[in-house]
């Protein structure tokens, strides 16, 4: 159903609804695990139940998620990111610089 209301302001509102009901279930997540904790939660406690919480993971799923990472974040597996990565990086500027560039020198072979 549309209501005479442009996609765009939907989903503006829509996302920020999202993050509206994320921001509680933090909020209340943290109020949690203080409760567990005596009453008491520091901040570094807070910041890794709210990071938890956003990132959808359970405390019990952190071991597995922590050799993935591991593995991710080898010495091998950072030097092949790095060569993928600059080169995409390198192959979409030479994209745009050869726009500019091109245009100049044929600029200039016109002019001369």
């Amino acid at each position: 159903m549309h209501l005479g209301i442009p996609a765009t302001r939907i989903r503006a509102y829509s996302g920020l609804l999202s993050i509206i009901i994320l921001l509680l279930g933090i909020v209340l997540g943290m109020r949690d695990a203080g409760r567990r904790h005596a009453g008491q939660i520091g901040y570094g406690q807070a910041v890794s139940t709210g990071i938890m919480i956003a990132a959808h993971v359970r405390p019990e799923a952190i071991g597995a998620e922590l050799d993935k990472v591991r593995r991710e974040f080898s010495t091998s597996s950072q030097v092949l990111m790095a060569l993928v990565g600059q080169t995409v990086a390198g192959t979409i500027g030479s994209l745009i610089l050869g726009l500019f560039i091109g245009r100049k020198s044929a600029n200039r072979a016109k002019n001369s």
